[in-house]
């Protein structure tokens, strides 16, 4: 694999994320029954219109009729993504309008007095190639419940970013310093080549010398814990794209 490698310092001035989705956003279905959204990489949920990374995974979550039991995806172009449908139920109470109480399904398969079982579907998503895809939902007797169009891109450069503890702030970094012992945070970033930013969740974290910073990826986001005195490298990966963070423990 020929792997592009981008300075890191040299992206780091390019600013704050330029096209992130807001809060809440879903797209509408092309039928209208069904509003879709991203949920793993996306806090509180990306509309589908926003792209997504080549060669990595996405959750999928729908409203309303993309919820019902027997529901199935469909990719129409499984040389781009494919797509299957996960489906998970809960018990819920109504506290009261606007609030609930929830707890997990017993292994008897039967809620709680008071509670009452509440089902959801979510469709994982892996993306192989860029390009336009369309995906269906059907129901269980193969009639199209709505459909939307995803939009595949390949990353044309990665940010790091390292979480600030207690805070929502984040700071681009291009080299770490990491007291012996201790942890920091970092999340990986991709974006498009029109500066679009791509939801993700197949991000790879390595790191050149375990024994000296250990590293722990949930995907976007990392956990690196110094491990002994001295000098190395992470490298992290989407795609074909790489970039690579010097951090020193002391």
């Amino acid at each position: 694999m020929n792997m592009k490698k981008l300075p890191l310092a040299s992206l780091l001035a390019l600013g704050a994320l330029s096209s992130a989705c807001s809060v809440g956003d879903s797209t509408r279905g092309d039928l209208g029954r069904v509003d879709f959204s991203y949920g793993a990489s996306c806090f509180f949920g990306c509309g589908t219109d926003q792209p997504v990374l080549s060669e990595s995974s996405e959750r999928i979550d729908v409203t309303g009729p993309g919820n019902a039991e027997g529901v199935s995806a469909i990719s129409l172009d499984p040389a781009i993504a494919e797509i299957a449908v996960r489906r998970s139920c809960g018990c819920e109470k109504q506290i009261s309008d606007s609030e609930a109480e929830g707890t997990t399904l017993p292994a008897s398969g039967v809620c709680p007095e008071g509670f009452d079982e509440v089902c959801d579907n979510a469709f994982d998503l892996t993306t192989h190639a860029a390009g336009n895809v369309k995906i269906e939902l059907r129901d269980a007797a193969g009639d199209l419940v709505d459909s939307t169009t995803l939009h595949v891109r390949s990353a044309d450069r990665l940010e790091l970013t390292q979480l600030q503890e207690g805070t929502a702030d984040e700071t681009p970094v291009s080299a770490l310093e990491v007291p012996l012992g201790e942890s920091v945070e970092l999340r990986a970033t991709a974006y498009a080549s029109d500066e679009k930013l791509l939801g993700a969740d197949g991000f790879a974290w390595k790191s050149a010398e375990p024994s000296i910073a250990a590293v722990h990826s949930g995907s976007p986001v990392a956990s690196v814990t110094a491990k002994a005195a001295g000098s190395t490298t992470i490298t992290v990966v989407a795609g074909e794209t790489s970039i690579e963070l010097p951090i020193v423990v002391k």
